[in-house]
């Protein structure tokens, strides 16, 4: 299971209401891609469904990798961003960008 805040949920519906156009359903996916000095990292996307549904979806090597993760929107100083605190992480690489499990 991943734990998602309210302040999360919060982001992705603000950044697909605007995407939806002419019948096209927005939704934000998580996925996991192979990259990095680490070989993982998080990856957002835009994607669009012919069904409305869920705003946000996971991919199922991501759900394998985030299971007891949270994925926050944190406001810190004059940044904002998406934040993963996750326990499956074993490493990360030192730019912050990749991480192993």
């Amino acid at each position: 299971m991943i734990n998602l805040t309210e302040a999360f949920k919060q982001h992705i519906f603000n950044s697909t209401k605007d995407r939806r156009l002419n019948g096209v359903c927005p939704a934000v996916q998580l996925d996991v891609t192979t990259t990095g000095c680490s070989g993982l990292a998080y990856k957002f996307e835009y994607v669009e469904r012919a069904e409305c549904g869920p705003t946000f979806v996971v991919t199922p090597k991501a759900e394998a990798v985030l299971a007891g993760a949270t994925i926050d929107y944190v406001h810190e100083g004059l940044s904002s961003g998406i934040k993963i605190t996750n326990p499956n992480e074993s490493s990360r690489c030192g730019c912050g960008e990749s991480f192993n499990v």
